[in-house]
């Protein structure tokens, strides 16, 4: 098989560390897709690729080839690898953040006998870019407006309207959004489908906080603290919280709890979360206590969907484009209580 660049000219190539390569060109060796020859450096084993094994790539955009994923993309990737194992399928998960997508990186997704890919990413150059390999494409977790291709999201829309519905069937009218707005499409349509809900009702939230602190989690998290602090002070507080986003949730938690006001009695929240987080960080933090609201969404299901979707492209090149949504459900705090005596989690 054909040899790569040295280490030292991948680092460049790729703008990442040398320890970075390293580790990649590592795992493609355990993979079985590398291997090592002394003095002369890694090349691809032709032979061991069977005709009959065929590969997905799951590429995401928010982290640099080698890099860990984040808590979302690390749960789809582990359903996506479990389900093609079941199908004698090998799935290669590929950050792309800060390299050039050129014909050494497709060639690569070639020599890999890359099927097909998911994609992880809402940025328009890098769907571009990825359209033109010809390769089947599949948005997981993400939605273009602006180019033709297959998109599994979140159904952020339908989710928010059902949690602000939730919260005013508990005669809340006096509601606060805590979440982005704008920016990436998840922000858009859960506030579109939150305020939905409540110009439903021709309601206005009493307040906003857009939290703007893309990767600053620690700034976001001080930001929240403090706007939940400030806004309990007030003459006549609010009596709910929107936080569609778990970190968010938390940070209003923690300022809550730092008052005179009890989550549950005369103060409720709502989140949205994975059935994993819930699960392992957020139910753990009440027991004996009040559990608030959450909305679930899961990434087993995303995964298979966009298996199905895949396959389908993959089948029929030619089919109408389709947008398919993972609905997040309800887990009323009454129903979380129960699961926990019961030990029966999600």
């Amino acid at each position: 098989g054909e040899f790569l660049p040295a280490e030292r000219d991948l680092s460049l190539r790729f703008n990442v560390s040398r320890v970075t390569i390293r580790l990649s060109l590592k795992q493609l060796v355990n993979s079985g897709i590398l291997e090592v020859v002394p003095q002369k450096g890694y090349r691809f084993i032709r032979s061991s690729i069977s005709q009959n094994i065929t590969s997905i790539a799951y590429i995401v955009d928010s982290v640099k080839p080698g890099e860990p994923l984040d808590q979302i993309s690390e749960q789809i990737m582990t359903a996506i690898n479990r389900i093609l194992m079941q199908r004698n399928q090998r799935m290669l998960s590929i950050g792309i953040k800060g390299i050039s997508l050129d014909d050494v990186f497709f060639n690569y997704l070639k020599a890999s006998n890359v099927q097909g890919i998911l994609l992880d990413c809402n940025l328009p150059e890098v769907i571009k870019t990825i359209c033109k390999s010809n390769l089947p494409c599949v948005l997981i977790n993400a939605f273009s407006e602006n180019h033709n291709l297959d998109s599994v999201i979140q159904g952020n829309f339908n989710g928010a309207y059902k949690a602000v519905q939730y919260l005013i069937s508990n005669n809340h009218r006096n509601i606060v959004w805590i979440g982005p707005q704008k920016g990436k499409v998840h922000y858009r349509e859960r506030f579109s489908g939150a305020r939905a809900a409540m110009e439903n009702e021709k309601l206005i939230f009493s307040a906003n906080f857009k939290s703007e602190y893309d990767n600053n989690i620690e700034a976001e998290t001080k930001e929240t603290e403090a706007f939940v602090s400030r806004t309990l002070k007030l003459k006549c507080p609010p009596t709910a919280f929107v936080c569609m986003w778990i970190p968010l949730a938390h940070s209003a938690i923690n300022a809550i709890q730092k008052t005179k006001f009890k989550l549950g009695k005369n103060i409720e929240i709502i989140g949205w979360c994975t059935e994993t987080e819930y699960r392992e960080s957020f139910i753990p933090r009440f027991i004996n206590e009040s559990i608030p609201a959450m909305m679930i969404w899961s990434p087993n299901e995303m995964a298979s969907v966009a298996i199905e979707a895949l396959e389908r492209r993959i089948k029929k090149p030619e089919s109408p484009f389709i947008r398919i949504e993972v609905n997040a459900r309800l887990q009323e705090p009454q129903s979380a209580n129960k699961a926990l005596k019961s030990k029966n989690l999600i």
